[in-house]
C-alpha cells in the first residue's frame, strides 16, 4: 500500500511555530534588556552632568573653602544660590531638588531646595537618610521614588590647595523630557533588536527547512516501510491460518470502530491497529498438523497452540516500533473472569486494546467460513458474545460494540475488497493525518 506521508508539512508547520515562538521570546528578552541598558546609559549620562555641576561649583568657589572651619556660611549660601540661578549652565536634564553642604564633622554649612518642587520635605528626609549611610565623599546612586528616577550624589569640597574641607550631597531630579527620551530611546532600541532577531530567524527558516526536507522524505518512507512490514507479516500469518488475509483487515476495522465508539485516543488506536495485524504472529511457530487441523484440538495439541502467544511476544519485542502491539498479542486470549491464557489476567488488568480486540476477533471468527466450519449468522454470533459478556468479554466494550456491530457486519462480513479499502483509510487517518503525536 503506497502512501505519500506529508511529514514535510508537519515539519514545516512545526518549524514556523517553534522558530516564531522562540524568535519572539528571544526578541522580547533582548528588547527588554536593551530598554534597561539604554535607560542606564542615559541615566549615567545625566549622572555625569550632575557631577560636572558639583565640581564646577567647587572650582568656582575654592577661595570660600579656604576659610578655616567654613564659618563664612552666608557667603557660601549666596554663592550656591547664585550658581543655581546662572543661565550659562541650564539644567536641561533635570534639577537639584535638595542640595546640602557639610563640614567634616557632619554639621550643615548651608542647604538649598528647588522652589518649584512641591515635595521638598520628603526629599530632605530622603537625603538625610542616605547621607547617614554614606559620608565617604564621591558617591552616586540612581533610585526611583514615586515611580520616577532620581540620582543621589555626593562630592568633596576642596580648598584652593586641593585638600578636602567638606562635602556636598544632593538629590537630582531627572527632567520629564529626559525621562521621555529614556523611554522612547529604549523602545526604539527594543524594536530594532527585535527586528534584527526576527529577521535573522526568517533567514534561518528556509535553511533549516531545506536541511530537514531530506529527513522528512526519509522518515516518510521509513514509516511507509514499517506499515507495509506490519501488514505483510500479519497477512502472511493470516493466509497460513485461514487461507485469506481478509481476517486481519476485518478485525482491524471492527476493533478500531469499537475503540472510536469508546472515544479512545489516537495513540491507543495506533497500538490497536498494530496488535490487530500481529495478534497471531506467533502461529508461525505452530506445526501445520495442529494449526490446520480441521477438527477440535485435543488437550496436548491445544497446549501447543497456546504457545503462539509467547512466541508472538518474542517476535514483536524485537522491534521498537512494533513493541506496543504486545498488549494485543499477549492479551487477546485473556478473559475478564481470569480464566484465559497465558497469564490468567482479569478485569481491567487486561489492556483495553486486548479487551476490544478479543471481541473483534471472536466476532469475525464466528461470522467467517473456516476449513472446519460454516459462518454463523449475525444473530447467533451476537447471542454468543452477549452470553459471554462478563465472563470472557468486558461488558462495557460489548455494549459499545453492539451499537455498531450490525452496520459493520452488513458492510464488511465476507467482503475482502471493501475491508482492504477501509483499512487503508484507517491507516491514513491514524498514521498520516495525526502527525503531531506520531511516534516512530
Amino acid at each position: 500500500m503506497k502512501k505519500k506521508y506529508p511529514l514535510h508539512n508537519f515539519i514545516h508547520r512545526t518549524l514556523i511555530l517553534r522558530l516564531g515562538f522562540f524568535g519572539a521570546i528571544l526578541a522580547l528578552v533582548i528588547g527588554i534588556s536593551a530598554i534597561f541598558l539604554e535607560r542606564d546609559r542615559i541615566a549615567k549620562s545625566v549622572e555625569s552632568q550632575a557631577y560636572f555641576y558639583l565640581e564646577l561649583f567647587n572650582r568656582q568657589n575654592t577661595a570660600l573653602f579656604d576659610v578655616p572651619g567654613l564659618k563664612n556660611t552666608d557667603a557660601i549660601s549666596n554663592q550656591l544660590d547664585a550658581f543655581a540661578a546662572q543661565k550659562k549652565y541650564p539644567y536641561k536634564t533635570g534639577q537639584f531638588v535638595v542640595t546640602k553642604l557639610y563640614r567634616p564633622d557632619g554639621s550643615v554649612i548651608t542647604e538649598r531646595s528647588a522652589p518649584a518642587s512641591a515635595r521638598i520635605e520628603e526629599f530632605k528626609k530622603i537625603l538625610n537618610d542616605k547621607i547617614s549611610e554614606n559620608r565617604t565623599g564621591v558617591f552616586s546612586e540612581i533610585f526611583r521614588y514615586d515611580n520616577r528616577p532620581y540620582i543621589y550624589i555626593t562630592g568633596s569640597l576642596n580648598a584652593s590647595d586641593g585638600n578636602k574641607v567638606g562635602m556636598v550631597a544632593a538629590i537630582f531630579e531627572i527632567s520629564d523630557a529626559t525621562v521621555s527620551e529614556m523611554r522612547w530611546r529604549g523602545i526604539r532600541t527594543m524594536l530594532i533588536a527585535a527586528a534584527i532577531i526576527l529577521f535573522a530567524t526568517a533567514l534561518l527558516y528556509p535553511v533549516i527547512l531545506n536541511l530537514t526536507r531530506r529527513l522528512s522524505e526519509f522518515s516518510g518512507k521509513l514509516l511507509e516501510a514499517n506499515i507495509e512490514t506490519l501488514m505483510t507479516l500479519g497477512n502472511a500469518i493470516a493466509l497460513r491460518d485461514s487461507d485469506t488475509n481478509a481476517h486481519n483487515y476485518r478485525v482491524t476495522i471492527y476493533a478500531v470502530r469499537t475503540a472510536e465508539a469508546l472515544a479512545l485516543g489516537a495513540s491507543t488506536i495506533r497500538t490497536l491497529i498494530k496488535g490487530a495485524f500481529l495478534h497471531d504472529v506467533g502461529k508461525i511457530g505452530i506445526p501445520d498438523n495442529i494449526l490446520l487441523k480441521p477438527g477440535k484440538l485435543d488437550e496436548d495439541e491445544f497446549s501447543v497452540m497456546k504457545t503462539h502467544v509467547n512466541q508472538g511476544a518474542q517476535i514483536v519485542l524485537r522491534s521498537a516500533w512494533l513493541r506496543d502491539a504486545l498488549e494485543v498479542v499477549t492479551g487477546h486470549h485473556e478473559k475478564v473472569n481470569g480464566k484465559g491464557y497465558p497469564n490468567e489476567a482479569w478485569g481491567d488488568s487486561i489492556p483495553i486494546t486486548a479487551r476490544i480486540f478479543a471481541i473483534a476477533d471472536v466476532f469475525d471468527a464466528l461470522t467467517s467460513e473456516r476449513p472446519y466450519k460454516k459462518p454463523f449468522t449475525f444473530e447467533k454470533t451476537m447471542s454468543i458474545l452477549e452470553e459471554d459478556s462478563g465472563t470472557h468479554f468486558d461488558p462495557d466494550v460489548i455494549k459499545a460494540f453492539k451499537r455498531i456491530a450490525a452496520s459493520l457486519y452488513e458492510k464488511f462480513a465476507g467482503r475482502e475488497e471493501e475491508a482492504v479499502k477501509e483499512v487503508e483509510g484507517i491507516v491514513n487517518k491514524y498514521f498520516v493525518e495525526n502527525m503531531d503525536d506520531l511516534e516512530y
